[in-house]
């Protein structure tokens, strides 16, 4: 398996080094369960960067300001990684100072002069950066599904887009509550917006009605569980009958 820069996985000795222990202590701990390991072939060990970043929050130890080099820069806020927000003004914006996820989903509520940045989400390198990456993977899906946080859509297929009426552009950043009716679904939803509790999260599956903004309603099956890549993210899935 690769660690290459955008790998979401780690090696034991990157590990050791973030957490400032030796490779045994590191193996000790996959050992004892206390963190989730892939093993290799090899009888080497992967952890995933979410899996560490979990680990290192429930044990008060200091993260790094960019976790490890092979995380998914999906996974990473934009004011964190300034090096692609470009010329945004950091200073006067609302999403800094109130610690949101992402700017492209906060644009929409806060407003662009809270946001505070002059440049188009499409020609921004670091949107191009977060949310390309995840419609491309989800359109590898043949149901219809999105990656959402805190009830906020991050990325949506096709698939979701035609059921829902919407391109999946115009999905981005847009509030489930503003889509759908959401009884069932918020139950699946809000009952995970702890982002430390969705890393213990299983799949939920219950079986509803999809009744979209625009009066439309039929029979459906609501699936959501953790998002791997990101932390804090659900993946959903909607399968209509």
């Amino acid at each position: 398996m690769s660690t290459s820069r955008t790998s979401p996985f780690l090696s034991v000795g990157k590990v050791a080094r973030m957490c400032g222990v030796s490779n045994r202590t590191v193996l000790n701990w996959i050992g004892q369960g206390k963190i989730e390991a892939h093993a290799l072939p090899s009888g080497h060990f992967r952890v995933h960067v979410d899996e560490v970043r979990s680990f290192m929050q429930a044990n008060e130890m200091e993260l790094p300001a960019r976790i490890s080099e092979a995380a998914a820069l999906g996974d990473t806020l934009c004011w964190v990684r300034r090096d692609l927000t470009g010329s945004h003004d950091c200073a006067r914006c609302a999403v800094l100072a109130t610690q949101s996820w992402h700017c492209f989903t906060a644009r929409a509520r806060l407003g662009e002069a809270a946001v505070g940045c002059d440049v188009a989400c499409s020609a921004c390198r670091y949107y191009k950066t977060v949310v390309r990456p995840i419609g491309a993977s989800l359109e590898l899906d043949a149901t219809a599904c999105a990656v959402s946080r805190g009830g906020v859509i991050l990325g949506a297929n096709s698939q979701l887009g035609a059921l829902l009426q919407r391109a999946p552009s115009e999905l981005v950043g847009a509030a489930w509550s503003d889509l759908v009716e959401l009884e069932p679904m918020d139950a699946l939803l809000y009952s995970s917006q702890d982002p430390s509790s969705v890393a213990a999260t299983r799949i939920r599956r219950v079986e509803g009605r999809l009744v979209r903004k625009r009066g439309l309603s039929q029979p459906a099956v609501f699936m959501v569980a953790p998002f791997p890549r990101m932390w804090g993210a659900l993946m959903v899935r909607i399968e209509v009958g």
